[in-house]
């Protein structure tokens, strides 16, 4: 079974970093996108107010959902 997470994109100079919001993992895609619609701005005041304090110099470029195991893989190098 696929878990579902809500992730950021982070442009930091010439390099991209991901970063996953804590708050749940969802078992569809479905549920996932509409938790983070319902919960955006909440979301993406957090998102703003972390990067503040730990990656001053991020610009957040996407954020959405995706299967966790897309993150776990680009962890072991697996880029597929």
């Amino acid at each position: 079974m696929k878990i579902f997470i809500i992730y950021a994109a982070l442009s930091i100079g010439n390099l991209t970093s991901f970063v996953e919001f804590k708050g749940t993992q969802f078992e569809t895609l479905d549920k996932c996108s509409s938790f983070y619609e319902q919960n955006k701005t909440s979301i993406e005041l957090s998102l703003i107010d972390h990067l503040k304090l730990k990656q001053p110099n991020a610009t957040i470029q996407f954020i959405g959902c995706s299967p966790k195991s897309t993150f776990s893989n680009m962890e072991k190098g697996d880029l597929t």
